[in-house]
């Protein structure tokens, strides 16, 4: 039996170089030998796993290239398509360990620290811009909160230019250029709101906040955070959790500056600081000392550069690359590659569009709005200034547009097949399969900050609706904008509670860590409540009666310097405002250190700027636009006449249809044509468990990767010949992964002739010195087993086995039904 199987092994040492070179890059993947007996085991499809394969630092001077496992987000239990994934993706890994001072580097610090002033400097703009339009630039109310959104569009969509810069130049220089740029703009708007000069430099304040601000603010955006991550480096498993915790403490961190913007700063611009700061110069004052911050931060940020670990950049080819896979795609890719690129033409066409919609001057007699004060028998107030475009034919292209993209990007990148290999293939470090995993992030990003921004943008209207709520404190009043402190301070409470508590209890209570993929679903329930709640709010704030003894409110529309003119308050605390603040914080927390975490894992390390940009550019750049395109269409410019809880109830509406697209696409990208193809280029149909653990330790006799035997407990005793004298690191030292079916497992009902082999497995496992491992039923767990066997078979050079439990896997099928027959003509039991 033993000659017959080491003739096998001869013959396979003699074909598995051919079968390597035939499949390309895959020449260096595990090898999974499947028996003739066994059920039959589906491995995933292409354009998920691809996405999942993580290029890292690799030390192999064969393949500088290491593939990793990506953090599971998107399952609810261990899918059997990602698990045989990762046992591809481990077909030619080299683990190199580095030191864990890395993992305490004080570098982190200043990076968050530096982010955390960017943060101050930019929410006392972005939180009283809309207000500085209202009563200073006199600009219509839908307006100004329009004008307010294409600010933070422009500032998102700056991201993608500054992506593309860290690749090519290295992220170190790209923080430094883009916050030099960002405290030049925030001198210029200091200057052009100084009281004297309000009138007559307001295109400097224009200027300084769609030009300056924005293109500082999107070059550090996809970068500050991804160099705090490089401080850590991702080298070690160990290093790869840290970094998972480093992303949430460093939106916490940032959060901070909010916290000092909203519960400081916006009070200042619309009501001074008592004996220090006038009311006339408030803004003068809170967005001069933003400056201030903003260049202490550039300085702090130099000051500390001995102590970076800086990454060179890889110049622009792998960007061109992109391009190119896109365009060679276009013959040969299929409908996929033309639908992806609609998307991407769509995308500039959108912004033009939504750009115009809000910044197109609006008829003469559309210029004006009518200020009637309930609490007086005075005459009606006109007030006179921009308008909304009065064309709804520009809003209701840049929707259409704006989804048509969304909707080409999501769905063409669901398999990514359709990129086609260049001529030039062999040349570049930046493949084909780097270029599909780009491509495959694509439907995570789009759906789940399109459907979560929306609803996170409508933030920039709670402070409106505060404005006339009753702000009163004692003899002052309150901003509106004062009450997104609530937001800062949830993400201050709850980050260091969830980590510590919240996600540890619910983890021991369901036997599995929290995914990525559970928190972004709680996110998105959590944000769409919030829009809910501020509804429930409007409706009871538009049904209370006016304060008439007090004093107009100085941040709603119409107020005037000497107090005589604005608008009335109602009698309801602005305090309730709190509530959907609150919960927006908390979706926060749960949602984007997510979508940061997976936008840094699934790309190659060649564009994770320009992903992380991508990232950011959906998350507010995009979702900005169609806020400013939703806002145009339902926000009223008389809140008290108007209807804001239907701006609200559309937010939470595209909330819920995001979660059911999130469900719906990473169901459907687990299932596809493709799949069967895939197990067919791979799989090896043996006689015997003896005989298919031979082939595996011939196939790396050939290849040198390391071999999948995956049978049924009941087959060991085949295996016992080829394991003791054979594949035994006191013999041939030849490892090879055993996944093994633990049927008759103790404590399960099962099948009478499996309870004693079953109860007998692990013992006869130690008497033969395997090492095994019993297989965790998530994600993470399963990685954690997988990365350990790999390291223990490449270092010890023996054998080890994976126990796989009843119900280990979710239920998986193909979308196709399959035959009964398989490639060889072998009957196969499904």
């Amino acid at each position: 039996s033993c000659a017959w199987q080491l003739r096998r092994l001869r013959r396979l040492c003699q074909e598995a170089p051919a079968l390597a070179s035939a499949h390309g890059w895959r020449r260096s993947l595990p090898k999974l030998i499947r028996l003739q007996s066994s059920t039959r085991y589906v491995r995933g499809s292409s354009s998920l796993s691809e996405a999942e394969l993580v290029p890292g630092d690799g030390r192999s001077q064969a393949d500088p290239r290491i593939y990793r496992p990506m953090t599971e987000t998107v399952r609810t239990y261990l899918n059997p398509a990602h698990f045989f994934m990762l046992l591809r993706a481990h077909g030619t890994s080299f683990f190199a360990g580095v030191p864990d001072s890395l993992l305490k580097d004080r570098s982190d610090s200043v990076a968050e620290n530096a982010r955390s002033i960017r943060k101050l400097t930019y929410y006392t703009l972005a939180g009283t811009q809309k207000v500085y339009m209202q009563n200073q630039l006199h600009k219509l109310p839908s307006t100004a909160a329009a004008l307010n959104s294409v600010f933070s569009m422009l500032c998102y969509f700056w991201c993608i230019p500054g992506g593309l810069v860290a690749d090519s130049i290295g992220r170190y220089k790209t923080i430094i250029g883009a916050g030099a740029i960002y405290a030049i703009g925030t001198l210029c708007v200091a200057v052009a709101v100084v009281h004297a000069f309000q009138t007559s430099l307001g295109w400097m304040f224009t200027g300084g906040c769609l030009l300056l601000i924005a293109a500082g603010t999107g070059g550090i955006k996809p970068n500050i955070a991804n160099f705090g991550a490089d401080q850590i480096g991702d080298e070690t498993e160990s290093q790869r959790e840290c970094q998972k915790t480093y992303f949430s403490l460093f939106y916490l961190a940032i959060n901070i500056g909010v916290l000092f913007a909203f519960g400081f700063f916006t009070n200042i611009t619309t009501g001074g600081l008592p004996g220090v700061v006038s009311q006339s110069e408030g803004y003068s004052f809170a967005y001069g000392a933003g400056a201030v911050f903003m260049i202490a931060a550039v300085l702090i940020f130099i000051s500390f550069t001995p102590s970076y670990r800086r990454l060179p950049g890889s110049g622009l080819g792998p960007v061109k690359r992109l391009v190119r896979y896109q365009c060679r795609s276009l013959r040969g890719g299929g409908w996929r590659a033309v639908m992806s690129a609609i998307g991407w033409l769509c995308l500039p066409f959108f912004y033009a569009v939504t750009l115009a919609a809000v910044l197109t001057p609006p008829a003469k007699s559309a210029g004006e709005e009518i200020l009637l004060d309930p609490c007086s028998s005075a005459g009606a107030r006109r007030l006179h200034g921009g308008a909304a475009s009065s064309s709804d034919t520009l809003n209701n292209t840049a929707l259409a547009l704006g989804s048509l993209a969304c909707v080409c990007l999501v769905v063409a990148n669901l398999n990514t097949q359709w990129v086609k290999e260049l001529s030039d293939e062999a040349k570049d470090d930046f493949g084909v399969e780097d270029a599909r995993a780009t491509f495959g992030a694509l439907p995570m990003i789009v759906i789940v900050n399109i459907a979560f921004n929306l609803c996170y943008n409508s933030m920039n209207n709670f402070p409106s609706q505060a404005c006339q709520m009753d702000l009163r404190i004692g003899s002052m009043q309150l901003n509106g904008a004062f009450f997104i402190i609530a937001d800062a301070f949830a993400i201050l409470v709850f980050t260091p509670l969830f980590e510590s508590c919240l996600y540890p209890v619910i983890a021991r209570m369901k036997g599995s860590p929290v995914r990525l993929g559970q928190k972004i679903i709680a996110g998105l329930l959590v944000a769409c409540s919030s829009n809910l709640v501020a509804a429930s709010l409007e409706i009871r704030r538009r049904d209370a009666p006016y304060l008439c003894d007090a004093e107009f409110s100085q941040c709603a529309p119409g107020y005037t310097e000497d107090g005589l003119h604005g608008t009335r308050m109602k009698d309801i605390s602005a305090f309730w405002i709190f509530m959907p603040f609150t919960l927006v914080g908390i979706a926060e927390i749960l949602v984007n250190p997510c979508m940061y975490c997976y936008s840094y894992e699934a790309a190659p390390m060649q564009v994770r700027s320009l992903l992380q940009a991508v990232n950011l550019f959906f998350q507010g750049s995009v979702s900005n636009a169609f806020t400013s395109v939703v806002t145009k269409l339902t926000y009223p410019n008389d809140l008290d006449s108007g209807h804001l809880e239907n701006y609200y109830y559309v937010n939470a509406a595209l909330a819920v249809g995001g979660i059911l697209l999130y469900f719906a696409v990473t169901r459907r990208c687990c299932h596809g044509k493709g799949v069967r193809d895939v197990i067919k280029k791979e799989e090896v149909i043996a006689a015997n468990e003896g005989t298919a653990l031979a082939m595996a330790a011939g196939h790396y006799l050939a290849t040198g990767s390391i071999a999948c035997v995956y049978l049924q407990n009941s087959g060991l005793g085949n295996t016992i010949n080829p394991l003791l004298s054979l594949c035994s690191k006191k013999v041939y030292a030849i490892p090879a992964l055993l996944l093994i079916g633990w049927r008759g497992e103790p404590g399960k009902k099962d099948e009478p002739q499996h309870l004693l082999q079953g109860a007998l497995t692990p013992t006869m496992l130690e008497n033969m010195g395997v090492p095994f491992e019993i297989l965790p039923d998530y994600a993470e767990g399963a990685f954690e087993v997988i990365t350990k066997a790999y390291g223990h078979m490449e270092k010890e050079k023996e054998p080890f086995a994976l126990l796989v439990k009843k119900e280990t896997f979710e239920k998986y099928r193909l979308s196709t039904p399959s035959s009964v027959f398989g490639g060889d003509d072998m009957l196969h039991r499904e």
